[in-house]
């Protein structure tokens, strides 16, 4: 009997004294994942900076009085920095408009949506002429409005 208590008090020792090494471990567990979210936020903003840069230079390469909107943004999920560009530009009473999604290193088009209105007719009685995304499962999409354009570029942008 004497033993079994002398055994039972040694296993419940040994699982204190377990639960505190335990508890560390889970501290230290917890710091190192603060450290790692620091880092990563860093390395995202370093992404988002860079993409910006390289956007410029692509932009860079082209003179337009037509443009109206840019905007840069690196894609985690498709591991490229992305540009897209806005235009618009009026002749002889019409309107056409249009938007690109490329990858601001490659210059590799990921989308492209031409939209050409005509004089004297609504904006929705036509369909745009272009209106296409490459998704970030490689999955091509064939769209029918701006609007649909933009949430398929979203997207590959987030």
């Amino acid at each position: 009997m004497l033993l079994l208590v002398i055994a039972v008090a040694v296993l419940g020792l040994y699982a204190y004294h377990q639960r505190g090494v335990l508890r560390q471990q889970q501290r230290q567990l917890q710091e190192l994942n603060a450290k790692l979210r620091a880092t990563t936020n860093i390395t995202n903003i370093e992404l988002q900076v860079r993409c910006a840069k390289q956007a410029q230079e692509l932009l860079s390469q082209f003179i337009t009085f037509d443009l109206v909107e840019t905007r840069a943004h690196f894609s985690e999920g498709f591991n490229k920095c992305f540009v897209e560009t806005r235009t618009v530009r009026f002749d002889s009473g019409n309107r056409s408009e249009s938007g690109v999604l490329q990858d601001a290193v490659e210059g590799r088009d990921y989308g492209s949506y031409i939209f050409t209105s005509e004089r004297n007719k609504a904006d929705s009685a036509a369909p745009p002429v272009v209106c296409k995304v490459m998704l970030p499962s490689g999955e091509r999409k064939t769209c029918h409005s701006l609007e649909e354009f933009d949430a398929l570029a979203k997207q590959c942008m987030e």
